[in-house]
């Protein structure tokens, strides 16, 4: 038996959950008919593939070829859906297990690469709040997600509709975050400022990983300062006194 392709040794990229196909050819060498039986074996787990013909039919095992015949066939491979990236092989056996003294088997022998799939969300279960300027501190905690399938960084940045708002948040970079949900959470500070106009007023807090600018989320919180009635009193002692009678 004979299995060639003509794909390079690295045959296909393949990011996570992604199908696709290799072409190879199945030859029966021998001087009878065989059946062949078709198994492949990969470096990670998860991964599965499945031997079609060139309309997309698929062929169960085993597959009966003439004396010398030879059938192209394609592997249809489908990643995991949590794969990292970095290089998967796998092997396709070819095996006649019904041809006596006259056994044989092949081996066709693959790459597959799986590259840096990066993503990543913001989420809050408070993305509005309401009160008075006077001066008593709201905290919004932001949690991000690291959605991708490789560890990440990411910075954050924050913008206002007003700088008199005074927002803040806790941090300007995240720690490592994990492949796949790995989490972190930072604060966004408001520190309801005595003398602010009531009126609703707008943040956004940016997440942009450290080694693409091109990934990021972001998150807007929306404040609504409602009329504040202010009140001052002085600890001066009067000048004067006044004393009835």
């Amino acid at each position: 038996v004979s299995l060639t392709s003509s794909t390079p040794l690295n045959a296909a990229t393949l990011s996570p959950g992604e199908s696709g196909t290799i072409p190879f050819r199945l030859q029966n060498s021998g001087n009878k008919d065989a059946a062949f039986n078709l198994a492949s074996t990969f470096s990670e787990d998860g991964w599965v593939a499945i031997v079609e013909n060139e309309t997309g039919v698929i062929q169960p095992s085993p597959i009966t070829l003439n004396r010398g015949e030879q059938v192209n066939y394609m592997l249809n491979i489908t990643a995991p859906s949590d794969s990292s990236p970095g290089v998967v092989s796998f092997n396709l056996r070819a095996t006649c297990g019904s041809c006596g003294a006259l056994f044989g088997n092949d081996v066709l022998v693959r790459n597959i690469e799986v590259p840096v799939f990066r993503q990543v969300s913001l989420e809050s279960d408070v993305i509005s709040i309401e009160g008075t300027a006077n001066g008593v501190m709201k905290k919004v905690y932001i949690t991000i997600l690291n959605q991708g399938n490789d560890d990440e960084i990411y910075n954050y940045s924050l913008t206002q509709t007003n700088w008199f708002l005074s927002a803040e948040i806790t941090a300007a970079q995240s720690p490592v975050l994990d492949a796949w949900d790995g989490e972190s959470t930072i604060i966004l500070n408001l520190p309801m400022p005595i003398g602010l106009a009531p009126g609703l007023y707008g943040t956004t807090v940016i997440a942009t990983n450290a080694a693409d600018n091109s990934v990021k989320d972001q998150i807007v919180i929306s404040i609504e300062i409602l009329d504040t009635a202010a009140v001052w009193v002085s600890n001066e002692d009067a000048e004067q006194s006044y004393i009835p009678g």
